[in-house]
């Protein structure tokens, strides 16, 4: 009786265990309708997206704001030793950012990011400060858009 039980327990609880792994997307790719709550018409907010997961105690705008070069630091120390989200986020952010400085930071870690969701992000970041950077009058919007676009070719 007890081990029926306990065999009945395991059961359920593998169950449980593989419809939690399995609902999880093994690509490390999230859709841009799914991590954004912008409406359709407007392209995604990147630095909004960033703030979950670079775990930022306010918005990262916000910080951005208020101290911008320390900000900007532990954005691109989490490129380069965060995880996956971690890299891809501060990837967009430092894309939507826009400075043409992060474009040598940026190919730095393209020759040895490993992760395709990240090699996409990256890359995105790259063509939203190529053809609209913060340095020649480019809006925030103008590379949110780019890069949205640019993403989206990857999906």
């Amino acid at each position: 009786m007890v081990y029926t039980i306990l065999v009945i327990f395991l059961v359920i609880l593998s169950i449980w265990i593989y419809r939690k792994v399995s609902s999880k997307k093994e690509d490390d790719i999230a859709k841009p309708s799914a991590a954004n709550n912008n409406s359709k018409s407007e392209p995604r907010d990147f630095l909004k997206d960033a703030d979950g997961w670079l775990n930022t105690p306010k918005p990262l705008k916000e910080m951005l704001s208020e101290s911008r070069s320390y900000v900007i630091d532990k954005i691109i120390e989490l490129l380069n030793y965060g995880g996956i989200y971690e890299r891809k986020y501060a990837a967009f952010a430092l894309g939507q950012i826009g400075e043409k400085r992060f474009l040598q930071c940026l190919e730095n870690r393209l020759t040895q990011e490993t992760v395709k969701g990240v090699q996409e992000a990256i890359g995105s970041a790259k063509v939203g400060i190529l053809r609209a950077s913060l340095d020649e009058g480019f809006s925030e919007m103008d590379r949110r858009k780019i890069i949205t676009a640019a993403y989206n070719r990857y999906l």
